[in-house]
């Protein structure tokens, strides 16, 4: 849903993302979820400034890679 105005908005459907059911259960979520970052990428790239991130994603150096270490929530 993207806002095009005040109280105006457009919707765009994307295809749906049919998740396949091997024996690879780890391969076949992962496989579904590449699909929704890429749409989720697509989203944010029609409207970047509509756009907001409410946590921190990267985390500083040393932190050991811990989400929203930079901020220090958890």
């Amino acid at each position: 849903v993207l806002r095009t105005g005040r109280l105006s908005y457009r919707i765009k459907l994307r295809d749906p993302i049919a998740v396949p059911r091997t024996r690879d259960r780890d391969a076949d979520i992962r496989v579904a979820m590449q699909r929704f970052a890429a749409d989720l990428e697509w989203a944010i790239r029609q409207a970047p400034e509509q756009w907001f991130c409410f946590h921190d994603l990267w985390s500083e150096p040393g932190s050991a890679g811990t989400p929203g270490a930079a901020s220090g929530s958890k």
